[in-house]
């Protein structure tokens, strides 16, 4: 009898009993052990807070130590680099699809081929690197923060809060979960989204020296490529929060690299060899130098701009905005103030420690709960926040992002109203939307600089109403031929004040581009 160890989740038992029935067609008596992971009892905290603990194989591989099970079945992608001492993969089965897969809603899909996707689209993926991809992608999608198993993810479709969610192509070709109607599969291409090194393949793991009779069932080219593929991914540290796709995949003879890295600004790399050596070393020569670049240019170098915003906001759109023009500089339009007297506060603490939900309509209140939770520590709570920025601003300091509201507080506070659980929000003195049921605390101050006159410019963008007024205030609006505005409210506002301004649907770098391509300015 052959015990083999699996974790609890359908697809993980679905993959089990692929080897199962392989073993029992050899004639061998087969009994399946199943225990859950630490992955599957937490299901709140971001996958990058695992980082290094194997999340959702290390309960399996103590049952292989302890001999209550005589072989593992994981999927390839969840093994650490480095393996238990006593522990070693014995082989690999032939590979299904390395691809990643998005479900979505049908009518949020504007082209299948290319891929485009409605601005604001909210798709949920609790992988930092398949977040990064829809980023590079396209800056108007909104990641959002999820975990669970695939039933519970697929479930969540049926939420308004989210859009769509990326799973792993092979789930399909081992199991066949319920997908509701109005729900369209779309493949990703693997040279815009590679995978995690390892991610189609199941690994069957062994104590050392062990079963070697069984390495015949494996297949000799899938283990080549994906021992390949993590160790390349050892060149960068492994981890679910590294932000790191590399695919190695055979077509006609010949081998193919598809790699994505977030932490070098969304880069690239597809190599081609007739070995996997020759592949390997072209690799490792070729990355500090031959990573390309999708940035578009624009013939707009002649202009000048100015960017109303805080500075770290203003580098970020100054630095993607180069592709346009050269010559664009920031004015901040105020400064904050944050209240961190409030973290002796008993009846915030009181709160914090007992809230199911923390609630941000700014991202001025980001430095607040970075403290916060320095303070008091605690990490199994969700965030609801309104505007793509603040998200990805938040999960760079290593916070999950569970609901996103693209068209402000009043659309947040509607999506909330469906979730239970305690909430408190941490906000600005100035607050437009009251959430119900919900513990507010004010965290920071917002203060108005003074704002020096300045010498005529091309385009001015500007994102929010209260930071048009006090430009319009200080400054009047003469000093721009053109105005940009973030959003459909900051564009009503600055054309009630008599400024025919163009609208900037997408609050982003890009949405901006956009805008300027769309007009002619002047």
């Amino acid at each position: 009898m052959i015990r083999i160890g699996t974790r609890k989740s359908n697809l993980a038992v679905a993959q089990a009993k692929i080897v199962k029935n392989i073993l029992e067609n050899l004639s061998y008596k087969v009994k399946l052990v199943r225990k859950s992971s630490l992955g599957d009892q937490d299901l709140v905290s971001p996958l990058s807070s695992f980082r290094g603990q194997s999340a959702f194989t290390r309960s399996i591989e103590r049952l292989l130590l302890r001999k209550e099970v005589d072989l593992a079945v994981h999927s390839l992608k969840d093994l650490g680099l480095d393996g238990l001492e006593d522990l070693e993969i014995l082989t690999v089965l032939q590979r299904h699809s390395p691809n990643d897969l998005l479900l979505i809603k049908a009518d949020k899909v504007i082209s299948t081929s290319p891929l485009l996707m409605k601005d604001q689209t909210r798709i949920g993926t609790g992988s930092v690197r398949r977040q990064a991809e829809l980023r590079a992608m396209d800056q108007g999608i909104i990641p959002i923060d999820i975990r669970g198993n695939i039933e519970t993810r697929i479930s969540q479709l049926k939420e308004e809060h989210l859009d769509g969610i990326i799973l792993a192509q092979a789930v399909f070709e081992r199991m066949s979960p319920f997908v509701p109607g109005g729900i369209l599969k779309i493949p990703l291409p693997i040279d815009y989204f590679p995978t995690s090194p390892g991610q189609g393949a199941i690994a069957i793991q062994v104590r050392k020296g062990e079963f070697r009779e069984l390495m015949e069932i494996g297949d000799s080219n899938t283990l080549k490529s994906v021992s390949l593929e993590r160790d390349l991914l050892a060149e960068f540290g492994e981890g679910c929060d590294n932000g790191v796709g590399i695919t190695i995949t055979r077509k006609e003879g010949v081998w193919h690299l598809y790699s994505f890295f977030m932490d070098l600004g969304y880069r690239y790399v597809h190599l081609i060899a007739e070995s996997l050596e020759e592949l390997r070393t072209t690799f490792l020569e070729a990355l500090p130098n031959s990573l390309r670049s999708n940035a578009k240019t624009f013939p707009f170098n002649d202009k000048v701009g100015v960017i109303f915003t805080d500075r770290k906001t203003g580098l970020r759109y100054k630095q993607i905005l180069a592709s346009v023009t050269s010559r664009v500089f920031i004015v901040p339009v105020f400064r904050y103030e944050v209240h961190y007297t409030l973290l002796e506060d008993k009846k915030l603490k009181e709160h914090w420690e007992a809230c199911d939900w923390v609630i941000l309509t700014s991202k001025q209140a980001i430095p607040f709960l970075s403290a916060l939770t320095a303070y008091h520590p605690r990490t199994a709570f969700k965030l609801a926040v309104v505007g793509g920025r603040t998200a990805e601003l938040l999960r760079e300091l290593g916070f999950p992002v569970h609901i996103v509201a693209a068209r402000g507080a009043n659309e947040l506070n509607q999506l909330l109203l469906k979730k239970g659980g305690r909430k408190i929000y941490l906000s600005g003195e100035r607050v437009s939307q009251k959430f119900e049921e919900t513990m507010r605390f004010t965290v920071y101050k917002t203060i108005n600089r003074k704002l020096q006159r300045i010498p005529e410019v091309d385009f001015a963008v500007v994102f929010s109403n209260k930071s048009a007024e006090h430009v319009l205030n200080s400054l009047g609006n003469s000093f721009s031929k053109n105005w940009i505005a973030i959003g459909r409210r900051t564009a009503n506002y600055l054309r009630g004040r008599g400024i025919d301004a163009i609208n900037c649907d997408s609050p982003t770098p890009q949405g901006v581009i956009t805008a300027l391509t769309k007009e002619e300015i002047q």
